[in-house]
């Protein structure tokens, strides 16, 4: 996020950070309860956008986000998990 921010001329030491919340769910209900304004995925989002709950605010470019994949020790060879790895690699 923060390089971001920077790409848009923003320096995140200058924001005004308030609360650091443990989960992007209890993020959605500060913002549905008007406690502020944050940075959600869509996909995330999307059950309090359709509940008209949230509003989506289509005014910046997306910021990219990285994904780390994990399994149990030894299990990665797994046809199930094969496969998993695939198709997450796929999207």
């Amino acid at each position: 996020m923060e390089a971001g921010l920077h790409s848009l001329g923003i320096r995140f030491e200058d924001m005004q950070v308030v609360a650091q919340l443990g989960s992007t769910e209890a993020v959605i209900s500060a913002v549905e309860q008007g406690l502020g304004i944050s940075f959600v995925s869509k996909l995330a989002a999307a059950p309090a956008i359709k509940a008209n709950r949230a509003q989506l605010v289509p005014t910046m470019e997306t910021f990219g986000q990285s994904y780390y994949l994990s399994c149990y020790k030894g299990r990665h060879e797994n046809q199930i998990v094969k496969e998993f790895v695939s198709l997450v690699k796929q999207n």
